[in-house]
């Protein structure tokens, strides 16, 4: 079986981002949020006819040294917002950044969560070994009951973030994870025959806490067995 993959590698695409025009008439200019990277530095900019077309027509440009300045109506005028211009037009700017500037990436990690499409229009799909490893990551940042379709789905762990560091809350995470272990060995049996071994839960063992520089933060990981006798370790902070 296969399920949409949700933890790609990052792509640092900047899509449809609104310019802000400055300057005068014909003389205008744009400074883009993030600085351009990658993909030979080329910036798509379209007027709002082009949003939703399959081969939109790109306006010219010219782009400074600090990789965000875009500087407008290059031989020709195909920029105008003078104020007696109705409707106002607005621009539209689809670029690359790099990781350390991209606002996608999670904390730096050069990963979004996002749902990708590929050039071909499909959707990324993850199956075996990194199906089961997306399944059991999926089941612990969903808080318990906040699945109106399945109030058993999930596990404690939102909850438990900022609580005191103490045996108790260690207690507890270790629980709610065995729980939703469980919870997925119990639900991958009414499918057993469709999955590979790859995908089949078995075990979690090796639970342990790691140190923490922060009071606040509770660090711990674990691994995770499957049926083909493959395994990771997956950590956890609260």
């Amino acid at each position: 079986m296969w399920d949409l993959k949700l933890n790609n590698n990052c792509n640092h695409r900047i899509i449809n981002e609104l310019l802000e025009i400055k300057g005068s008439y014909p003389t205008y200019y744009a400074t883009l949020k993030r600085p351009v990277f990658g993909n030979n530095l080329i910036v798509k900019i379209i007027d709002e006819d082009n949003l939703f077309v399959l081969n939109p027509t790109l306006l010219k440009y010219e782009l400074g040294t600090d990789h965000k300045t875009l500087r407008l109506n290059i031989d020709t005028i195909e920029v105008d917002v003078r104020s007696d211009i109705y409707p106002k037009h607005s621009y539209y700017a689809t670029y690359y950044t790099n990781q350390e500037n991209c606002p996608k990436c999670i904390e730096g990690t050069n990963k979004t969560n996002d749902i990708y499409i590929s050039v071909l229009g499909r959707p990324i799909i993850t199956e075996g070994f990194e199906r089961m490893i997306q399944s059991v990551k999926k089941i612990l940042i969903t808080a318990l009951k906040s699945n109106l379709f399945d109030q058993d789905y999930g596990s404690e762990l939102p909850n438990l973030i900022g609580k005191p560091k103490t045996v108790l809350t260690l207690l507890k995470a270790q629980n709610t994870i065995q729980e939703a272990i469980d919870y997925i060995k119990t639900n991958q049996m009414k499918n057993y025959e469709l999955l590979s071994d790859e995908e089949k839960v078995i075990k979690i063992d090796n639970f342990q806490v790691l140190p923490s520089n922060d009071p606040k933060v509770l660090n711990f990981s674990f691994e995770i067995y499957n049926l083909s006798g493959q395994n990771v370790n997956i950590g956890v902070s609260i």
